[in-house]
This record gives C-alpha cells, sequence and structure tokens, in this order.
C-alpha cells in the first residue's frame, strides 16, 4: 500500500515566479496535483487556506528568513516538508533537522527524484507523527499517575484514610462519572483549593474582628494577659492567611479582589502593633472594618468562581467565626465607651442566629456536624447571657471566653466542610 495518498495535493514554494511555474510543472509531471504557489514569506498564511497534502520547497541557498519562518510553522505544521536545497552548510542542514524537516534534499535540483522526495517526506513525517503521539500518551500517563497520587494524599489526610481506601473513591468516581481518573483527580484538587482558599479567606473576617477585640480588652483592662497573648497569635494566622491566598487565588481575582485585602491587612496590622491609646482603638477598628469588606467580597468572589454548592456552606460556617467575634468587639467597646450596645451588634446576633439555622437545616450532615453544631448553639447561649448582662468587665471576659470558644467550634466544623467529599469531588 503507498504511502502517498491519491491524489495528492501539493503546495509549492519557491522564490521567483518563474521558479514556482516550473516547480509547478514538474509536480504535475509526477503525477502529483499543485494546488497552489507561494513564496516562503507567505508560506504560513496561504498553508491554512490551501490545506495541501504536503509542501514542496526549492530554494538555492536557505537563508535566516527562511528558518524564522520554518520555526514558526513546523511546530504546529499539519503537513510535511519535503525541501529541495542546492546548497547547505552542515550547520543549516543541522538546523533543519532540529527544526524536524522529514526531508531536506541537498545539491542540484532533479525533477526525476521529485516524488521519491514527497514520498520520503511523507514516511517519515507519518512515522514521527506516530513517536509524538506515542510520546504524548506517556507524558499523558505520567501526568495522570502525578495527579492521582496528589489527590489520594488529599483523599488520606481529609478523610483519615488508608492509600488503598483513597485509590478505591478516586476509581469508582471515574466509573460513575465514565472519566478517567486523572480527570477525576484533578478535579479533587481543584476542590481542596477551592475550599481552603474560601475557609482562609473567610478567617482574615474573623480576624479583623478578633484584633479590634482584643486591642481593645487591653485598653479596658479586661483579660490583659490573654488578649495580649491572642492578639500575637490573631496577627500571625492572618500573615499565614495572606501568605497562602496568594498562592491559592486564581491570578483573576488577585487584582482587585486579593490586592485590596492585602492593602487592608497592613493598615490594620500597623495600629496594631503600634502604641496602644483610645484613638488608636478607634482606627483599628476603622481599618478593621476595611479588611471584614474586602475579605468579605474575596471571600464571595471565591466561592462563585469555585463553583461548588458546598462551598455556599465552608463559607457560611466560616463566617460565624468572624460573627462570634464582632460580638465580642462591640461588647467590650461598648464597656470601653460606656456606650449603649451598637447597632452592629444587634445586626451581627442576628445574622449569627440566621445562619446557625441555615446550618442546622442543610444537607450536608453527618453525626460530627450535628454535634458541633449543637455545642456552638450551647455555647451561644452562654456569650448571649454574657452580653445581655450588665455590669463590669468580668462578665465581658465571659463573652470573650465564649467568643473564642465559638471561633474554635466553627474553626473545626468548617474543615470538616472543607474536607467532605462533596467539597473535594464536587
Amino acid at each position: 500500500m503507498s504511502l502517498v495518498p491519491t491524489p495528492l495535493n501539493l503546495l509549492v514554494v519557491a522564490a521567483t515566479e518563474a521558479e514556482r511555474g516550473e516547480l509547478a510543472a514538474d509536480v504535475a509531471a509526477a503525477g502529483l496535483t499543485p494546488i497552489g504557489a507561494c513564496e516562503c514569506s507567505t508560506l504560513v498564511r496561504v498553508i491554512p487556506e490551501l490545506e495541501p497534502d504536503a509542501v514542496l520547497l526549492r530554494v538555492a541557498q536557505p537563508d535566516a528568513m527562511l528558518f524564522e519562518m520554518l520555526s514558526a510553522w513546523l511546530p504546529q505544521a499539519s503537513c510535511p516538508l519535503a525541501a529541495f536545497v542546492e546548497r547547505s552548510n552542515a550547520e543549516q542542514t543541522a538546523r533543519a533537522v532540529q527544526l524536524g524537516v522529514p526531508a531536506w534534499v541537498v545539491g542540484r535540483y532533479a525533477p526525476q527524484r521529485l516524488a521519491a522526495v514527497v514520498q520520503l517526506a511523507q514516511a517519515r513525517w507519518q512515522h514521527e507523527a506516530g513517536l509524538r503521539a506515542q510520546l504524548d500518551g506517556v507524558r499523558r500517563q505520567l501526568d495522570e499517575r502525578k495527579w492521582v497520587e496528589r489527590a489520594k494524599g488529599v483523599l488520606m489526610a481529609a478523610r483519615e484514610i488508608d492509600e488503598d481506601e483513597a485509590y478505591r473513591l478516586l476509581r469508582s468516581a471515574a466509573m460513575q462519572r465514565q472519566a478517567r481518573m486523572g480527570d477525576v483527580s484533578r478535579t479533587v484538587i481543584d476542590g481542596s483549593n477551592w475550599a481552603e482558599a474560601v475557609n482562609r479567606a473567610g478567617q482574615l473576617r474573623m480576624l479583623s474582628q478578633r484584633l479590634v477585640r482584643t486591642f481593645a480588652q487591653r485598653l479596658a483592662k479586661v483579660g490583659v494577659r490573654r488578649a495580649a497573648e491572642l492578639q500575637d497569635e490573631s496577627l500571625q494566622r492572618a500573615r499565614e492567611n495572606i501568605a497562602r491566598l496568594e498562592v491559592l487565588v486564581p491570578a483573576a481575582l488577585h487584582h482587585p479582589a486579593l490586592t485590596s485585602v492585602v492593602e487592608a491587612w497592613r493598615s490594620l496590622q500597623s495600629v496594631i502593633e503600634g502604641r496602644l491609646h483610645e484613638d488608636a482603638v478607634l482606627q483599628a477598628n476603622a481599618c478593621a472594618e476595611l479588611l471584614l469588606e474586602t475579605a468579605e467580597r474575596l471571600t464571595r468572589a471565591l466561592e462563585v468562581a469555585g463553583g461548588r454548592r458546598v462551598l455556599h456552606v465552608v463559607n457560611l460556617s466560616g463566617r460565624q467565626r468572624m460573627l462570634a467575634q464582632r460580638v465580642a468587639k462591640e461588647a467590650i467597646l461598648s464597656v470601653a465607651n460606656d456606650a449603649a450596645p451598637s447597632a452592629q451588634l444587634t445586626s451581627a446576633v442576628r445574622e449569627f442566629e440566621a445562619a446557625l439555622g441555615e446550618l442546622e437545616q442543610a444537607p450536608l450532615s453527618s453525626e460530627l456536624i450535628r454535634s458541633s453544631l449543637a455545642a456552638a448553639r450551647d455555647e451561644w447561649m452562654r456569650m448571649m447571657r454574657s452580653v445581655a448582662a450588665s455590669g463590669p468587665g468580668a462578665d465581658r471576659v465571659a463573652c470573650a471566653v465564649a467568643s473564642d470558644a465559638l471561633v474554635q467550634i466553627f474553626d473545626r466544623l468548617t474543615e470538616v466542610y472543607q474536607r467532605s467529599l462533596e467539597a473535594l469531588m464536587g
């Protein structure tokens, strides 16, 4: 069976119109079909228009422009090139081979060899295409294996299972979806990254409120030692979250969503790390409100971009940490300023209770989730009693303690949602 298809359509390329006419006549005499002719400078544009089976080039001496054209075309070429070159030094021939020219014939042009040279170019092209396909297949297998290993690691850590069980989960999901293991593994990695990003961005909301709360506690002499320790821990946690978000957040969301968060964080950090006084607390609170606003926007953008319904639950659970700290902050500020409870406190209480009810009714549930939500409701009731009580700082210490207990509960619960199969496997 001939390697040259019948009829074989050729595009002829030469420097002058006379040479192109002569080459086209030789192609026809060899039983092939010339479907067009052009010079080197227009080759890349003409090929997609004519879609030839092969390109036949005749040139006296290759130059830099020719090799530049070949460099642009050959990596994505859709057909082979057969080149008759009257003069080519060793460096030029090596360059042609390096670029992947299937037939680079050096010497006097011989029309009687034309069909054989085109056949050689076709044979080499098909052989190299087969090798490229094999290489691509091997690369895909290696790439798929890499993704599978990473996905197994994620599932093992998230679900506390062994390697065999993680592999069975991936294989079962691939069979159910009629998808490749590599594709399912990418879904797991993507799901893990999206959920972690939503969680970490959400933590910044909580930290914005906790930092002002601990700052105000120190000013009001309410649990000063613990407040100072917690302030330092919160500063470090915020730094770590910012660093991780710069890795996790897709480039499309870096500006302005992430950059505005970073700018707001730096402003708050500068105030918190400065001298403690009443005006500084007010300034910190203003900076914290900006960080809260920008972190809310980033978290919501990540939830939407992730395209998974479970990310709403991750976001909702994580937001409870912020609301618990906001309530405590507003309660302590009211003591420090000797003022009545603020509208912000009332709003935060209402939002916390609504979200807690939504989480309790959410389809995503387990014994651990139900017990965590029950513990959160009990701690919330204790916090509300301390907020409602009038009196000196001792009541506000209880409020601060309860708010931190709620953060711990919702930290664990948000991580449970983050590591759920619904988040990881869509």
